[in-house]
């Protein structure tokens, strides 16, 4: 049950059998005029782990589980803070680093409106959270990531967070 799990299938429609997800794929893959790219393929197992990679940042943030940054973030990661009034970070050391002697971290973390789209690199990763702050108010951020598929699984590479949604001219990078 759980593999299939919001994956209906085309053959009641098209009695080829695909599911609406391939049909999407390949509809969102196909090149326009005068382009060669080509997206990753994101497959339902996929779009599982990198919706995990939302809520597990949260957990170790909130564990302050520094070590289990490495399965979150590439080793060359780039975390931008800079909407915050923080620092741009580069390098998981440097991550891990500030996150342990630096950061002001809320008391928890509630990630929400998750999604991953397709690119030719791995796939954008975006998401909301919904923050218990140390004065006891709630505040939110959008978190806007490029993940890439490595052979220990998927990993952000570049994430930017902001404080509101980006202007619509920058939401694809």
């Amino acid at each position: 049950m759980f593999a299939t799990w919001g994956i209906a299938t085309m053959s009641s429609l098209t009695g080829g059998g695909r599911t609406f997800s391939e049909v999407q794929l390949r509809a969102r893959s196909a090149p326009t005029a005068g382009t060669r790219a080509t997206l990753q393929r994101v497959d339902p197992a996929d779009r599982l782990e990198l919706h995990e990679l939302a809520g597990r940042y949260g957990d170790a943030i909130d564990d302050r589980d520094w070590d289990a940054l490495d399965r979150i973030f590439t080793p060359d990661a780039v975390f931008d803070l800079t909407d915050l009034g923080e620092p741009r970070l580069v390098g998981l050391p440097e991550i891990k680093r500030y996150m342990d002697q630096d950061a002001r971290h809320p008391r928890t973390h509630l990630m929400t409106n998750i999604y991953a789209d397709e690119t030719p690199e791995g796939a954008h990763l975006r998401f909301r959270i919904v923050a218990l702050l140390p004065e006891r108010v709630v505040g939110t951020a959008s978190y806007y990531d490029d993940a890439v598929k490595t052979p220990e699984g998927w990993r952000v590479a570049h994430r930017v967070i902001t404080l509101r949604r980006r202007p619509r001219e920058q939401r694809g990078t």
